[in-house]
C-alpha cells in the first residue's frame, strides 16, 4: 500500500516561501501522479468606523479585497500550469483563520498531503505564514510538508531526487513517517538516511558520578541505541525501503542533532513524526518536530496518524508497544494513564530518572530543575509532573511491586531446580 498517488493541497499566500512550496508541491505531484489542489485564504477584514458605517463603501472594499485575493490565486495556478502540472481545483477562502481554513479544506477533500511555506523565526520579521504553518502541522490529520527559503542554487533546480533524512524513535507516528518517507524515496529515486537520537548521561550539579560510572552508563546507552537503530533499519527495509546510511546521535538536543545532521549530509528533505497536541502529557517528539520545522534549512515533512492508518501501520512496521495499545479502551495500563495512549521511550526514561532520584531522597521540586529533566522534558511535561505528584509516587510503587514480583519468580525458579 502506498500513500501516492494522492491529493496534494498547496496552501499559498504568494510570498517567496510559498513560491518555494509551490515548486516542491509541483515536483512531488508530477513524480507521484498526484492530484494537485491550491488554496489561498484572503485576509480577514476589520473595517474602521468610516467604512463600517457606510454599507456601500464596505461592500466595495470587500469586493476589492476578494479581487486582490483572486488575482493572487490565479497567478499561483498559472505558475503551476506553466510548470507542466494541471491544477485539479483552485479554492479561494475569504476571512477567518488561515490555519483553520486549510485544515478544514484538507479534511473535506480527503487530501493525503498539505504543502506550504514557512518564514521560520525572527523577531518582528516573523510573518503570519510562519505561525499558520505551525498550527497546520499540529492540527492537520495528514502529513504536512513545510518549505523554507533555500539557496539560489537549490531554488534553481528540482528538489527531487535528493537525500531524505528520516528520524525515528519507534513511536507510531515515527513509523508512519517511515512509510511516507519510503514511498517518497522510491517514487523520486531519492537516497534514504535514518537517524535515531539516543540518550547521554548528564552529570547533575555537584553530584557528579565517577568518570568510570558515567563511562559504563554511556556504553550501555550506546549499545541499547545501536540495537534499536539496527532494528528500525531492518523494519524499514522489510517495508520496501533501502537505507543508504543509518546515523546514531547520543549527545545534545534531538532537534539540534537532526538539523545539524541534515546540513552535514546535504539532505533535501527531513521526514519525522509528530504527536500533535493533547493527552495528559504532550510527547517530546512533538516539540522536537516543532523546533526542526523552525530551524531546518530544508523542507520538513511532518506526519501524524490518520484515523484509519493504524492497522496498516502495525502490519508494515512493528511497534515496540503494541500490546499496550491493543484493547487500550477496555484496560489501560498505568503508563497509558500517566503518559497518554502512546508513551515514548523518552517520556518513560524521564519518569524512570525522576523515580530513581526520589529513591535517593531528593525532592520532586528539585529533581524537575535538574539538567537531565530540563533537557529531555518539555515545560508542559514538567508542569504536569508537578501537578500530579501522586502519579509519580504511584509509578515508583508500581516499579517496586514489579521488582518484587520478579524476585519472587526468580526465587521460585531456583527452588524448582
Amino acid at each position: 500500500m502506498s500513500i501516492f498517488p494522492t491529493k496534494i493541497l498547496l496552501a499559498t499566500d504568494g510570498s517567496e516561501e510559498a513560491e518555494l512550496a509551490l515548486l516542491t508541491a509541483v515536483d512531488l505531484a508530477d513524480r507521484t501522479d498526484s492530484e494537485l489542489h491550491v488554496i489561498h485564504v484572503g485576509g480577514d477584514y476589520h473595517p474602521g468606523p468610516e467604512i463600517a458605517l457606510s454599507p456601500a463603501l464596505l461592500e466595495e472594499t470587500l469586493r476589492e479585497l476578494e479581487r486582490e485575493a483572486r488575482e493572487v490565486l490565479e497567478e499561483q495556478v498559472k505558475k503551476i500550469e506553466e510548470a507542466g502540472v494541471i491544477v485539479a481545483e483552485a479554492h479561494l477562502k475569504m476571512g477567518g483563520r488561515p490555519d483553520e481554513q486549510i485544515v478544514e479544506l484538507a479534511e473535506e477533500l480527503g487530501v493525503g498531503l498539505i504543502a506550504m511555506g514557512s518564514r521560520g523565526l525572527g523577531g518582528i520579521r516573523r510573518a503570519l505564514m510562519g505561525s499558520v504553518s505551525d498550527s497546520v502541522v499540529r492540527h492537520a490529520h495528514c502529513p504536512v510538508l513545510v518549505v523554507r527559503r533555500r539557496t539560489q542554487e537549490e531554488e534553481a533546480r528540482s528538489i527531487f531526487p535528493t537525500k531524505i533524512l528520516l528520524t525515528t524513535d519507534g513511536s507510531e507516528e515515527a513509523n508512519l513517517a517511515a512509510l511516507t518517507a519510503i514511498d517518497i524515496a522510491n517514487k523520486t529515486s531519492s537516497e534514504l538516511h535514518v537517524v535515531h537520537v539516543g540518550f547521554a548521561p548528564v552529570p547533575i550539579g555537584a553530584e557528579v558520578a565517577p568518570v568510570a560510572a558515567i563511562s559504563r552508563l554511556q556504553d550501555g546507552l550506546n549499545e541499547e541505541a545501536t540495537r534499536f537503530l539496527d532494528e528500525q533499519v531492518k523494519q524499514i527495509e522489510a517495508a520496501g525501503g533501502t537505507v543508504a546510511q543509518a546515523h546514531l546521535g547520543l549527545t545534545g538536543r534531538p532537534d539540534e542533532e537532526i538539523v545539524e545532521l541534515a546540513e552535514e549530509i546535504g539532505a533535501g528533505l527531513i521526514a519525522m513524526g509528530s504527536r500533535g497536541l493533547g493527552g495528559i502529557r504532550r510527547a517530546l517528539m512533538g516539540s522536537v518536530s516543532d523546533s526542526v520545522v523552525r530551524h531546518a534549512y530544508c523542507p520538513v515533512l511532518v506526519v501524524r496518524p490518520e484515523k484509519d492508518s493504524r492497522p496498516y501501520l502495525e502490519d508494515s512496521i512493528s511497534t515496540a508497544r503494541r500490546p499496550r495499545r491493543e484493547g487500550a479502551e477496555q484496560e489501560r495500563s498505568f503508563w497509558d494513564i500517566l503518559l497518554g495512549p502512546y508513551p515514548s521511550e523518552r517520556e518513560v526514561k524521564v519518569l524512570e530518572y525522576i523515580i530513581h532520584r526520589l529513591g535517593d531522597g531528593a525532592h520532586l521540586e528539585e529533581i524537575v530543575q535538574e539538567e537531565y529533566v530540563r533537557r529531555y522534558a518539555s515545560p508542559e511535561e514538567v508542569s504536569d509532573i508537578l501537578e500530579n505528584p501522586r502519579l509519580v509516587e504511584g509509578a515508583r510503587k508500581k516499579i517496586e511491586e514489579d521488582f518484587e514480583e520478579l524476585s519472587r519468580s526468580l526465587r521460585t525458579r531456583r527452588k524448582g531446580k
